[in-house]
């Protein structure tokens, strides 16, 4: 078991992510606790975040985050592995987290709670030496909590197979299955309708289902024990049906939305000496909502650099885009499409004073624009048009670290 602390002070420029910026100084004291063991047949581990964020020069309220994790793992014969692991995740606010696309990255100035948990299966067994098969399930919850609270819901399975063609280079094949639920709640009118419409019982708001289906065929090249390189593409079918309860205005309900379009993942790495390299890319079907589907592309690189035996160097890159489609309402015939991209560049010193002793300096850059198209109003009170909102924003944070020496129980 580890158990440590961290305490950082730093600036925020823009602590709410508006246009508006509203700068604050902030203090972070952040606590740690782990547990690990190996068991005969498997292993686990466990872990526990809890943060405090006083913001010490604006409006914004203070808060907590926390964050926990669990992985472990199962072999129960030397031919098949199973792993299950959780990720547990409430935040008060937007952080700045390279690709983080599974947090809402909608602009606006309202300091909401947001609550992620993932669970993620996965199970493999070896048929021969060369042949193998998997299966994998993943369930994921997002409670958006604010003036307009929003519930996602989004299982997946996966199946496939993998041949091993040389000691070096794998390949495969298989299909993925996904269904995602939106349910919006409300005691105001939607964002860009009309004051007076509300939901029926002024709680349930609309909703809409997901659902998202694709094959795709997979290759891994180990170049050597230093270089690797990972890919996974192919084609992809989303299909989103739009609800609403009795009683809400249906003149303003979207038609079924339709998209067929590709998935893909891709991972490159690379080891030196002082030096290890990533870079990964990820397209897949996202958080969504009322009449349209959600592709969401996301491409991240990270280095990191040891010059010295004290000395460590990390530089991380994320670079997001979320492009909402929607379907034409077939009364207005307005057709409402989103596009939002995100860059975030990151750095970190970090330097260690003693065994269990180490200070750090961390700077983040985001910058985030959201262009919505407004088209074919057709007596609709949405005007036509295109419409941006934007902002930047940069923390700057220095810290000192300390880990209790670990024990065993």
């Amino acid at each position: 078991m580890k158990l440590g602390g961290e305490l950082r002070a730093g600036y925020d420029s823009n602590v709410f992510n508006l246009d508006d910026e509203d700068d604050s100084g902030v203090i972070a004291v952040e606590a740690w606790t782990s547990a690990e063991d190996e068991l005969e047949q498997g292993s686990y581990r466990v872990e526990y975040n809890p943060t405090f964020f006083y913001n010490e020069d604006s409006d914004a309220d203070n808060f907590w985050n926390h964050r926990a994790n669990f992985t472990g793992s199962y072999r129960p014969s030397p031919r098949t592995t199973v792993t299950l692991s959780d990720s547990f995740a409430r935040l008060e606010k937007l952080t700045f987290i390279a690709n983080q696309a599974t947090v809402d990255p909608n602009i606006d100035d309202e300091n909401r709670r947001t609550t992620v948990n993932t669970v993620d299966l996965f199970a493999s067994h070896m048929l021969t030496q060369r042949f193998s098969v998997y299966g994998a399930g993943q369930h994921t919850i997002y409670r958006f909590d604010r003036s307009q609270d929003e519930d996602n819901d989004y299982l997946q399975g996966t199946a496939g197979v993998n041949y091993a063609l040389t000691p070096t280079l794998s390949v495969g094949g298989g299909g993925r299955y996904g269904y995602r639920s939106f349910d919006a709640q409300t005691n105001r009118a939607l964002p860009g309708f009309p004051p007076n419409l509300r939901p029926c019982n002024g709680t349930d708001g609309p909703g809409a289902r997901t659902r998202s289906a694709s094959g795709f065929v997979s290759a891994r090249y180990q170049y050597d024990e230093n270089t690797s390189a990972e890919l996974q593409a192919g084609p992809a079918r989303v299909e989103t049906r739009n609800y609403v309860c009795p009683g809400f205005n249906t003149s303003y309900t979207p038609q079924d939305v339709n998209q067929t379009t590709w998935f893909a993942s891709g991972e490159l790495l690379r080891k030196w000496k002082q030096v290890q390299a990533s870079v990964r890319y990820n397209r897949f079907e996202g958080l969504g909502g009322v009449g349209n589907t959600t592709i969401n592309d996301t491409l991240t690189a990270r280095v990191r650099w040891q010059p010295a035996r004290h000395w460590d160097v990390i530089v991380r890159g994320g670079w997001l885009r979320r492009v909402q489609n929607a379907a034409r309402n077939p009364t207005t015939g307005v057709r409402v499409n989103t596009e939002t991209t995100t860059w975030t560049l990151a750095g970190t010193i970090r330097r260690q004073l003693a065994r269990r002793l180490s200070v750090s300096l961390d700077a983040t850059y985001r910058n985030q624009d959201q262009d919505e198209k407004v088209s074919n109003p057709q007596g609709s009170p949405l005007v036509p048009g295109r419409f941006r909102g934007s902002f930047e924003a940069w923390r700057v944070f220095a810290g000192i670290r300390y880990e209790l020496e670990p024990f065993r129980y």
